[in-house]
């Protein structure tokens, strides 16, 4: 898991902003693909 646990921009109170939550299997496919560089077809077959 990431130590970072969220992220929002720089001047806006987290108040005013929507939580948008990520599952653990979001989160991988999104390390497989940013991270690793993978195609989204890859990145299915890894998962």
């Amino acid at each position: 898991m990431p130590q970072v646990t969220y992220f929002k921009p720089a001047g806006v109170p987290a108040r005013l902003l929507e939580r948008v939550a990520l599952s653990v299997e979001e989160l991988e496919a999104i390390r497989l693909k940013d991270l690793e560089g993978l195609q989204q077809e890859e990145c299915a077959q890894r998962m």
